[in-house]
């Protein structure tokens, strides 16, 4: 579940900071990516615009349910609970994968 409180007061306009706080978690190393199950690294930057997106132009975000299927290392769940939503649940098939978000859940504090 996402933290009462968001990094980005508004996802359009503090998209830096949501990009900030990503740059702390850890994403795929590119020996880890099992490309059979498509996983790929999501950049910082491309989760920030990606959920800001969202966010800003669709209000799919703040004060929303977010499930995050094939979440991977669970960067956009996690960018989805810094950005404010009300509750945010990340699903994947790889353990591999959810050992990684488990870590990034619990380093970005969501």
């Amino acid at each position: 579940a996402a933290r009462a409180g968001s990094v980005c007061s508004d996802a359009m306009g503090k998209g830096y900071e949501l990009e900030a706080a990503l740059q702390a978690l850890d994403p795929f190393a590119p020996d880890e990516q099992d490309y059979a199950l498509e996983q790929y690294a999501t950049p910082p930057h491309l989760a920030a615009e990606i959920v800001k997106c969202a966010a800003g132009h669709f209000g799919d975000v703040e004060n929303k349910r977010v499930l995050d299927l094939g979440c991977g290392t669970a960067i956009l769940s996690c960018a989805c609970a810094l950005a404010g939503a009300a509750a945010v649940v990340g699903v994947d098939c790889d353990a591999n994968a959810l050992r990684r978000a488990r870590a990034n859940v619990e380093a970005a504090d969501v």
